[in-house]
């Protein structure tokens, strides 16, 4: 990643995107969590994104109890990392695929490690719900079609498809590549993209001082 100002420009607008594309499918305090452990990298690019579990509420603008509750539920859906030790700050991790995974905003791909968690993220949602509504014992979906939806939606997005698909009880088709179909009928441009930029921009701007 560039270090220099145009560098930490490049990073700092990947981080608007992302957060925009990601906003309308958080709850408020799981994005103000996530801004705030993301902000720990732009402050200080290359180093490891460290922070207690106080000053990251305090960070995000919530309570200790509710930041506890973001990270466990930003950690679940594949978002980021977050290795802790008793008495230690908390090291989080970034897994998003276009923002690196311990080094902060990057316009490069993701690390290895991240990607393959990414892809097994997406295989058991989908085989789940291939073996509840289609059939019981049903093979795993193969990995073409599974890095397929991975690069059309996030992982967050991809829990909230297989939650609309759940509600409406649909049926999926025997071949796996239904869910492609599903994804790409339902995506859509995120409502308010400019507002949440602005936003995002204001919390990483208070969090500074």
């Amino acid at each position: 990643m560039e270090t220099g100002p145009e560098g930490q420009k490049t990073g700092a607008c990947a981080v608007f995107r992302t957060i925009a594309r990601l906003a309308p499918d958080l709850r408020e305090c799981e994005l103000k969590v996530l801004i705030a452990i993301i902000s720990l990298f732009l402050e200080a690019p290359g180093r490891k994104g460290t922070i207690s579990e106080r000053d990251l509420a305090a960070r995000a603008g919530v309570s200790r109890s509710n930041a506890q509750i973001a990270v466990a539920s930003l950690a679940e859906k594949g978002l980021i990392k977050a290795d802790s030790a008793r008495q230690r700050p908390t090291e989080f991790s970034i897994l998003l695929p276009d923002l690196a995974s311990t080094g902060g905003p990057e316009s490069g791909p993701p690390h290895q490690k991240n990607t393959e968690a990414t892809l097994d993220h997406a295989r058991r949602w989908i085989h789940r719900y291939h073996q509840r509504f289609r059939m019981p014992g049903y093979a795993a979906p193969p990995d073409e079609v599974v890095e397929r939806l991975t690069a059309i939606l996030d992982p967050l997005q991809i829990e909230n498809l297989i939650h609309e698909l759940t509600a409406e009880r649909a049926i999926p088709d025997a071949n796996y590549g239904w869910y492609i179909r599903e994804a790409l009928r339902r995506r859509r441009q995120p409502a308010g993209a400019a507002h949440v930029e602005a936003r995002t921009a204001a919390v990483i701007g208070r969090s500074a001082h």
